[in-house]
């Protein structure tokens, strides 16, 4: 009997289109977790900027992609800004509107508010990336033993641990820059974890949450632990690389 991996990639495309990026991906998260008698299906959520059409482009024999939703950005921005006017109703570090054209390596001049509305759209791409993976396990009768959320952007820099010595009731994140909270750009649980976090973005639309205040790792490791035990233990560690080849240490 196959045991299956969901591996939900969210967010922007961005480094995933460098060849570098997705060999690491693939030689230090999916090989290994096949080694681990794992069968890994992807399901991928991402908006119409900082794109490339690789993701329809990729091996097959090393990215078993199942589902890709591609949103425009203008449509969730719209709702955010303008509808639910997310400025009037949370705050944010001060760190975020300074670094907006630090280290998003777009190339371009990008809005102050650039982070903070990026976070929401973030928490919307888990919503949409759950709802593929929700699809295809009612549709093909499958059930996942782990599912990880991450990015495309995340290079991996050392192999992933190994998921069979884990213990499947708990949530697990890596170790470092979790600042009390969870490292929010990769993370692993069961199913009903999953789930839940998928239910994370209408949480924060819905709810006056942690005093208003969004302290991305803080928030995340809040939210969890409302209902599930997180451990942050494991080993793997990662590069962010941004659309312009920026590699931030991460």
């Amino acid at each position: 009997m196959s045991k299956y991996v969901a591996l939900q990639f969210i967010g922007l495309v961005r480094g995933f289109k460098d060849e570098k990026v997705r060999n690491n991906i693939y030689n230090k998260l999916i090989k290994p977790l096949e080694n681990q008698g794992y069968e890994v299906h992807i399901f991928w959520h991402t908006y119409d900027i900082e794109f490339d059409d690789i993701i329809h482009n990729v091996d097959k024999n090393k990215f078993n992609i199942k589902k890709i939703q591609i949103d425009k950005d203008t449509e969730i921005q719209s709702f955010l800004e303008n509808e639910f006017k997310l400025l009037n109703r949370y705050r944010f570090p001060p760190g975020w509107a300074k670094a907006a054209n630090v280290d998003t390596g777009t190339g371009s001049i990008v809005k102050n508010t650039y982070h903070q509305f990026g976070w929401f759209k973030n928490l919307y791409s888990l919503k949409k990336a759950t709802k593929l993976r929700h699809e295809y396990e009612r549709n093909n009768n499958i059930s996942y033993k782990w599912v990880i959320v991450t990015s495309g952007q995340m290079e991996p820099q050392n192999t992933i641990d190994n998921l069979n010595l884990l213990n499947n009731s708990y949530m697990y994140c890596p170790s470092y820059y979790t600042y009390g909270g969870l490292y929010n750009s990769f993370y692993l649980g069961n199913t009903e974890h999953l789930n839940y976090m998928g239910e994370f973005f209408d949480f924060m639309i819905n709810n006056n949450f942690n005093n208003n205040y969004i302290d991305s790792e803080p928030v995340y490791g809040n939210y969890i632990k409302l209902k599930y035990k997180l451990s942050p233990s494991l080993n793997v560690r990662f590069h962010r690389v941004r659309y312009n080849g920026l590699i931030i240490d991460h």
